[in-house]
């Protein structure tokens, strides 16, 4: 399977060892720029192209939809934000609704998260959590200090 997370400006931090920044190494997969993914035929190289759904990822997701079509072998799949994400959301009921129409399969990472994208989209959302890197996640925890500093 080739695989893509779309890079749109929120991986920030693409060397976290939890996130949806792992799902390019847990599958083995490509962390690509929108501008990789400019043409249909640059989007067809992917089994699967990963979006984190956000307002500003709006017009990018309506743009790979529309370079694919409906009917491509290319799934496109859409990370939905937590519910409880220290960020306020300021997406527009609406443009939400569209944006998902959109995907081939809606993910978050939680069952409240499910629940409220469900009721909010009318789709069915599969709770998916991010991968973590645990060897990364040990070996930062270690060289964080004494065990008192640190939560696991």
């Amino acid at each position: 399977m080739k695989y893509c997370l779309v890079n749109s400006g929120l991986a920030s931090r693409p060397g976290l060892p939890v996130g949806v920044e792992q799902w390019v190494e847990a599958l083995g997969g490509e962390l690509v720029a929108p501008a990789a993914l400019a043409t249909p035929a640059a989007c067809a190289r992917y089994d699967v192209i990963h979006i984190v759904c956000c307002p500003q990822n709006d017009r990018l997701i309506a743009d790979i939809r529309n370079r694919l079509g409906w009917n491509a072998k290319t799934r496109v799949i859409l990370s939905l934000r937590s519910v409880f994400d220290a960020r306020p959301e300021t997406h527009d009921h609406d443009a939400l609704v569209a944006a998902c129409a959109q995907a081939d399969l809606l993910v978050a990472g939680d069952h409240a998260t499910v629940l409220h994208y469900e009721r909010m989209t009318g789709r069915r959302v599969h709770a998916l959590p991010d991968p973590a890197d645990r060897r990364r996640l040990h070996a930062e925890a270690a060289a964080s200090g004494p065990k008192l500093d640190r939560i696991a």
